[in-house]
């Protein structure tokens, strides 16, 4: 069995073509070899059925990696449980490197999506880890890193825990060069390996079945403001869904400043809503607009309507204490003050103030009984 190119919905790697022809050959043989020849990576979800019927199957199964086998294809690489059974073949290379992928819609959409991102790559680290033997945090600090692909070489695979062993390649005739190399562009890699040999041709039902899938691929991407020339290759289209990622990426992170700015923002709102809040009951206790078992009920209204609150209680009159002067002054600058009503006896209200008294009377029964009683006493 070979698998080469891209892994995607839209090829012969769809993930339900090649689960349907394991399934056929599981049938039939008890040994299955299959060839990863020049596969680049792709759908992670196309390649989750393969892995997954690849790594439950009860028949003996070998992967032979013959070029470069990256992405998605080296997770396909890594699908027989027992490393005996992956073989790497010499010039090749093995790649891993984070989930990516693009989106769009609004903010919370964008985030969901980064969550689900992140959800597969922890699968796929943990997929890496259980057939190397390596730890999960030593996988995803080596071997994920944000923004580098990682390359093996077949001796580096094999230090690794990748494969077991080094083979004579069928078809590489040497190592990439180290400029190749150096510049960590895929692409670049990927047309090196190709140039040495040819991929296996497909046969003319599947070339068919290709093109008449790539213009259903353009259109969707059309759908959500992507547009691409109708005779647009696999290619083209992979080149553009690398640009939109990277605008995914910056999208991302502008979303994230913009959420901790918001964050900072709400709080200091809150903090002055809290102050404002203490604020206005503690004015209203000490002016008498409430009392101070009134405090708690205000202040949760305060909490939840502070313009509502405040009207309330702006539209309260202060209580006035009939036993207190009227200015500022300190007891030795008032002790002589005829004004001063802290002095005043019965006898002064009447005179002075009679309306004021029968305020007192109203709202200050204990003042005036004690008035009363001095009064008496006299």
């Amino acid at each position: 069995m070979i698998i080469t190119g891209y892994i995607s919905p839209w090829n012969k790697n769809a993930g339900a073509e090649i689960r349907k022809n394991f399934k056929e050959l599981e049938s039939k043989y008890d040994e299955i070899n299959i060839e990863l020849i020049n596969c680049y990576g792709g759908s992670i979800w196309e390649g989750w059925p393969t892995y997954n019927v690849i790594r439950s199957s009860s028949k003996k199964v070998a992967t032979r990696a013959e070029g470069l086998v990256a992405s998605m294809g080296a997770i396909l690489f890594l699908a027989p449980p027992k490393k005996e059974n992956r073989l790497v073949a010499k010039g090749s290379r093995v790649m891993t490197h984070r989930a990516s992928g693009g989106a769009m819609g609004d903010a919370d959409h964008l985030i969901e999506q980064a969550e689900l991102m992140r959800g597969m790559e922890d699968e796929l680290i943990e997929s890496v880890a259980e057939a190397t033997g390596k730890e999960v945090e030593t996988v995803r600090a080596e071997w994920f890193q944000r923004g580098i692909d990682k390359y093996f070489t077949p001796q580096q695979a094999v230090d690794a825990g990748i494969a077991s062993e080094i083979i004579n390649s069928k078809k590489v005739k040497s190592d990439p060069p180290e400029d190749v190399m150096n510049s960590a562009d895929q692409v670049a890699i990927a047309n090196f390996y190709n140039a040495q040999f040819e991929p296996p041709k497909q046969d003319n039902q599947n070339s068919d079945k290709k093109m008449e899938k790539l213009p259903l691929f353009i259109a969707a991407l059309a759908q959500a403001g992507v547009e691409l020339g109708n005779e647009a290759n696999e290619s083209e289209i992979l080149n553009k869904v690398q640009e939109l990622s990277k605008d995914y990426i910056a999208a991302k992170a502008k979303v994230d400043a913009l959420e901790s700015e918001n964050t900072e923002l709400k709080n200091a709102a809150e903090e002055q809503t809290k102050a404002a809040v203490k604020s206005l009951i503690d004015n209203a206790v000490k002016d008498g607009r409430i009392k101070e078992d009134q405090r708690e009920s205000m202040t949760n209204y305060a909490n939840t309507d502070l313009e509502g609150a405040t009207k309330f209680i702006n539209g309260l009159s202060p209580i006035k204490s009939f036993t207190k002067d009227k200015d500022d002054k300190s007891p030795e600058q008032r002790a002589d003050d005829p004004n001063n009503r802290a002095n005043w006896t019965l006898t002064d209200w009447r005179k002075n103030d009679p309306k004021g008294l029968a305020e007192m009377r109203s709202k200050e029964p204990d003042n005036y009984q004690e008035l009363v009683k001095n009064h008496s006493n006299k």
